[in-house]
C-alpha cells in the first residue's frame, strides 16, 4: 500500500512496500557508462485503465524503433504467444472480478510485436544498470511504488520515472529522477534530451537521499521502518476490537 493508494481507497492506515538496501554499495559515479537507456522489468499484463504494464511495452517499442542506444531485460518479453494469450487473458478476468474500469487498449497493446531489443533475463541488475546513464523506470501502477526506483538508484542509473508524484511527501527522493509523463513521446523526449548538466544534478541528489538513513532518505524504506508501520497498525487494530 501507498499514500497514494491508501487515498484513492478511502483508507487512513498504510505502509509502503519495503527496500531492504542493506549489504548494497551504492554506484554514483558516471565514468564508464557508455550506454544510454535500459529496461530492466518482466512482461506483465493487465487490463484494467490505470496498469503501465503497456506504457512499458509501448516506449519500449518507441525507443527501438527510433534507433536509441536502448536495452531491454527481463523475463517473458519472447513467450510463446500461446502462453502469451493466457496471461493476457487471465488479467481480463481478474480486472472483470476485481471491478476495475476495463481499458481494451491496455488488454490487446503490442500484440503482435516480439520486441528485437531484448537482451535476455538479467542475473545481477545492479552489474547491467551501472552500465547506463538513464533507467527507464515505469512503475505498475500509477500510484504504486516499487523496488525498481531504488536498484536504479543504488546502481546510478538516472531514473526517468513515471509513477506517483513525490514532491510533497518525499522531496529529497523527487530531486532524484527525471519525471515524465505517461505517454510514449515525452518518455523519449527526456531520453533524448537529458543533459549531462541535468545527470550530474540528479547524481548530486542520490549521493545525498542514499546517505541520509531518517525517515526523510533512504532509511524510511527500510523494512525496519515499513514493517515497523505494519506492526503499528496490526496493534492498533486489536486494540479496538
Amino acid at each position: 500500500m501507498s499514500v497514494w493508494r491508501a487515498q484513492n481507497l478511502g483508507l487512513r492506515e498504510f505502509a509502503f512496500h519495503p527496500y531492504n538496501f542493506d549489504g548494497i554499495k551504492p554506484i554514483t559515479s558516471n565514468s564508464g557508462r557508455t550506454k544510454r537507456v535500459v529496461m530492466i522489468n518482466s512482461a506483465k499484463f493487465s487490463s484494467g485503465c490505470s496498469s503501465l504494464y503497456g506504457l512499458r511495452r509501448a516506449a519500449s517499442k518507441e525507443l527501438f524503433d527510433i534507433g536509441v542506444d536502448y536495452s531491454l531485460y527481463g523475463n517473458n518479453w519472447q513467450m510463446p504467444k500461446i502462453m502469451e494469450v493466457r496471461k493476457r487473458v487471465t488479467s481480463l478476468k481478474n480486472s472483470l472480478l476485481a471491478r476495475e474500469k476495463i481499458c481494451l487498449r491496455e488488454f490487446a497493446s503490442q500484440f503482435w510485436y516480439t520486441f528485437p531489443e531484448y537482451k535476455g533475463w538479467v542475473e545481477n541488475k545492479f552489474e547491467i544498470l551501472s552500465q547506463f546513464q538513464l533507467s527507464l523506470v515505469i512503475e505498475n501502477d500509477r500510484d504504486w511504488v516499487t523496488e525498481k526506483i531504488f536498484d536504479s538508484l543504488y546502481a546510478g542509473a538516472i531514473p526517468i520515472y513515471v509513477g506517483p508524484d513525490f514532491s510533497e511527501e518525499f522531496p529529497k527522493l523527487e530531486a532524484c529522477v527525471i519525471r515524465a509523463n505517461a505517454n510514449t513521446d515525452d518518455l523519449v523526449r527526456k531520453v533524448i534530451e537529458t543533459t549531462e548538466d541535468q545527470l550530474e544534478s540528479r547524481q548530486i541528489a542520490i549521493r545525498e537521499f542514499l546517505c541520509d538513513k531518517s525517515n526523510t532518505g533512504i532509511g524510511f524504506w527500510h523494512p525496519k521502518e515499513q514493517w515497523g508501520q505494519v506492526s503499528k497498525i496490526i496493534h492498533k487494530a486489536l486494540l479496538a476490537v
